[in-house]
């Protein structure tokens, strides 16, 4: 399923020069589809929950959120399955979106982009995969981790960078990403019974992406 998740990538915004003040329009589906509070209240536009996690800002936004789903998401899927993965990525969005709006004055911003439902997916890899062995580049310098280490890493920097302020980034979305990702393993309040999968059902190794198969009895034809 990861596979083929097709995202809207881009929206258009107006900007404005009226002498030395930048006036920013938002277009109006901008507006219906990204995660914009002031109609989420007037219209109960809830499905925004669900409809930011497809727009993106730009090329590069999408590209290297669609390249994480990729990498991780496809091992995630073979090992809870197609309708779970799907629920995870979701929820995990939806649970992103609400941190970030419960923690983050962004009453006129619209937000979008499928990094919390991406990083729901990532911890869920990590808690699943703790010891499998990541190359990592830190700027231009290959750095091999593991699974677990890695998580840790970026969650302690998402964190910082919630905390002194980081550019227009939602770092609590990306954080309360990676707290769903957690909570669905670690089976917190019941998820993996709403989303499906019990983690160990599925046999594996250590090996990025190479999973062991049950052994299959044959019981003969009826």
């Amino acid at each position: 399923f990861c596979e083929k998740v097709f995202q809207i990538p881009f929206f258009v915004t107006n900007i404005r020069y009226f002498g030395n003040q930048v006036v920013v329009e938002y277009a109006e589906y901008e507006k219906i589809f990204a995660l914009y509070v002031p109609y989420l209240k007037k219209y109960f536009l809830f499905s925004q929950y669900v409809t930011y996690q497809f727009l993106h800002g730009g090329f590069t936004h999408l590209l290297f959120n669609m390249l994480a789903l990729y990498m991780f998401g496809r091992y995630i899927e073979r090992q809870i399955g197609s309708l779970p993965f799907l629920k995870l990525y979701l929820l995990g969005g939806i649970f992103a979106g609400i941190c970030h709006l419960l923690f983050v004055n962004a009453y006129g911003t619209p937000v979008v982009g499928a990094s919390g439902a991406i990083c729901a997916v990532l911890a869920a890899f990590a808690v699943m995969n703790p010891n499998t062995k990541l190359m990592v580049f830190l700027g231009f310098i290959p750095v091999i981790m593991k699974a677990r280490t890695m998580v840790l890493l970026y969650a302690g920097f998402t964190l910082l960078m919630a905390v002194i302020g980081g550019g227009n980034v939602a770092h609590l979305a990306h954080l309360g990403g990676l707290i769903f990702g957690f909570m669905y393993v670690k089976n917190f309040l019941g998820l993996r019974r709403i989303i499906g999968y019990a983690p160990g059902d599925v046999p594996r190794d250590d090996s990025f992406g190479r999973f062991k198969e049950r052994a299959k009895v044959y019981r003969g034809e009826t």
